[in-house]
């Protein structure tokens, strides 16, 4: 998929954008039974890049609330869009943006649907077609360059008149907290060593213990292979008619 490097809507119309949901005291409890609903939908794919302008797809009434339907007892989520021109040659990048976010975020249960809306756009059909054929989407997320730029629009940008990223000021401290934490970094110091040598010595003892465990097993086993053969020769003897402490007596 080529990028134009041309806008082609330069003088987009920018809308307002919802307030953000409130949170109520049954949203926070799991003990709540919580189904998925269209507003939490929304709120997944609204704050998704346009692909030609530093917007959301919310700002430019791309994506709405009234598009968002979702059926939790099916598993089905259906979205519809509306590309900012009729001719706009970003609809399939946007509709997979969409596509992908909700893959990613909602439950694997659910099954996906993406269309633009009815007379929105040339090529509608043909677009809907391509954004709901479930090899075509698979194949186009495992294209490496196609998934990074995808990936790009789903970052939020939540102050866009800022291009520079803040430093942090650095800030005096008194000299007692700097000798407090000194004094910490000293004191986990000096307990990381003693306790590194302290498992040292526990390790060394136990390995000594081990050593000590199989050498006296080994002995034992020698022994008792010894008694075993003594007692081979004693049935041996007897097997023959000797006397096994007649012989003994001559040695």
């Amino acid at each position: 998929m080529e990028l134009s490097s041309e806008l082609q809507n330069l003088n987009p119309t920018i809308y307002e954008c919802t307030e953000e949901r409130t949170l109520q005291e049954s949203d926070l409890n799991n003990d709540v039974p919580d189904n998925i609903d269209c507003r939490e939908v929304f709120d997944l794919i609204r704050t998704i890049n346009d692909p030609e302008h530093p917007l959301t797809l919310e700002e430019l009434h791309v994506v709405d609330l009234e598009g968002v339907t979702i059926d939790n007892e099916a598993n089905t989520v259906q979205v519809q869009f509306r590309p900012t021109i009729p001719h706009c040659s970003m609809a399939t990048l946007i509709g997979l943006s969409i596509r992908a976010k909700l893959i990613y975020t909602l439950p694997t249960r659910y099954k996906v649907g993406v269309n633009i809306y009815e007379g929105a756009h040339i090529q509608e059909v043909q677009i809907n077609k391509q954004l709901n054929d479930k090899e075509r989407v698979t194949a186009a997320l495992e294209n490496k360059h196609l998934c990074a730029v995808v990936n790009r629009y789903q970052l939020i940008k939540k102050n866009r008149k800022e291009n520079t990223m803040a430093t942090a000021v650095p800030r005096n401290v008194s000299p007692l907290i700097r000798a407090g934490r000194w004094s910490l970094l000293l004191a986990g110091l000096v307990y990381g060593r003693v306790h590194l040598n302290t498992v040292k010595k526990r390790e060394e003892h136990a390995r000594q213990h081990e050593i000590d465990h199989v050498t006296q097993h080994a002995i034992d086993q020698i022994a008792e292979q010894k008694i075993k053969a003594d007692q081979s020769m004693i049935d041996l003897a007897i097997a023959a008619g000797v006397d096994p402490n007649k012989s003994k007596a001559k040695h």
